[in-house]
């Protein structure tokens, strides 16, 4: 059994492990400086990923709340945005579905999936460890400059 922290971007719903999660926060109150893609917390400025974006889903503003997460244990942590914390789930062993096909850019940041409790949604486990450069994000702003 293992602990994980469900998340919401849009239609996507991701389970983190909770080893890598060391803070969840509203985005409201951080400094953010002017810079979209960067947050400052606990005096270190963090990459922030806007998750519902990165994984190309259709997305209006950006969630209103922030989860601080390393993607292994030795990296630096990052900021990843989401629309809503749904909370704290035990999965066993035994509850995790196989993984359908998806696309191999994709397929990277995914390696399980299982059924939610109160929906017919699947939420999708980030894989853990992973590597950090698969993070990279470049926002709107970056991708119109070039």
């Amino acid at each position: 059994m293992a602990i994980y922290l469900h998340v919401q971007a849009g239609k996507l719903q991701l389970l983190l492990d909770a080893l890598g999660v060391h803070e969840v926060l509203s985005l409201e109150a951080l400094a953010v400086g002017g810079q979209g893609d960067h947050v400052q917390w606990r005096e270190q400025v963090l990459s922030s990923v806007p998750v519902q974006a990165f994984f190309g889903q259709s997305h209006g503003a950006e969630g209103p709340m922030g989860v601080v997460y390393s993607a292994t244990d030795a990296d630096v942590p990052m900021m990843l945005k989401v629309d809503a914390v749904l909370g704290l789930r035990n999965i066993h062993d035994q509850e995790w579905l196989p993984m359908p096909r998806l696309p191999s850019a994709t397929m990277v940041f995914f390696d399980a999936l299982v059924q939610d409790l109160h929906s017919d949604a699947q939420l999708y486990r980030l894989r853990r460890p992973l590597d950090r450069a698969l993070f990279h994000w470049t926002s709107t702003s970056d991708r119109d400059a070039n």
